[in-house]
């Protein structure tokens, strides 16, 4: 029956279809990191002087193999380095969120047009570590922004800058609970199948096919 499943076309067992989620959040990190890690290559090019063409060249491709070099370093480390789950995902977390920020302080920081790179940041880890965690990094996020504000900006513009970031983070915390929410419910409703197929209605012990 196994082999018959197997052979079938949309049927997926369940260790499948979770290689399948991960290999999604992988290449969308991938991604993230990479589109972090642009605008600071830009940012460090643009002081260099036109005038060395050749080493400009040579630099900018050391770099960007550079970081493609750090970037699968980093995923090699984060997905085999550590055997405990709980570590791994704290380092990887950790470093993303220094990428990120590292992005929004490059680019400007109250000026940075790179803030959206946070929402996406927090999208991925909801949905991959639940509620609590997304409302705990969109309130990180958004305060690292707020106090950037309040921080770097001039008086004269603070309150330009300040009352659209105070939206953003209200927005952060509403993306990450609206998501977090059908994650949970999902994650929920999963173990609620779970149980009743494996388990009988009368007598609530395991049955034959657990």
């Amino acid at each position: 029956i196994k082999e018959i499943m197997r052979g079938l076309p949309g049927i997926q067992s369940t260790k499948e279809l979770t290689q399948e989620i991960k290999n999604i959040f992988v290449t969308l990190k991938l991604l993230i990191l990479f589109l972090c890690v642009i605008p600071v290559i830009q940012r460090i090019f643009s002081a260099t002087s036109p005038d060395d063409v050749l080493i400009f060249n040579l630099s900018k491709m050391f770099l960007f193999a550079g970081v493609i070099a750090i970037v699968f370093i980093f995923w090699f480390v984060t997905n085999y380095a550590f055997k405990n789950l709980l570590v791994r995902y704290i380092v990887e977390v950790a470093a993303m969120y220094a990428v990120c920020v590292l992005c929004y302080v490059s680019t400007g920081i109250h000026l940075s047009n790179y803030k959206f790179i946070f929402a996406l940041i927090i999208l991925i880890y909801t949905m991959e570590l639940g509620l609590r965690f997304g409302l705990a990094f969109s309130i990180l996020s958004g305060s690292v922004i707020i106090v950037c504000d309040l921080i770097c900006c001039e008086a004269s513009l603070r309150a330009k800058y300040f009352q659209p970031d105070m939206m953003m983070l209200g927005m952060f915390v509403l993306l990450a609970y609206i998501v977090g929410f059908y994650v949970e419910k999902d994650r929920a409703l999963i173990t609620s199948l779970k149980e009743s197929v494996n388990k009988d209605a009368l007598t609530k012990l395991y049955n034959h096919r657990y």
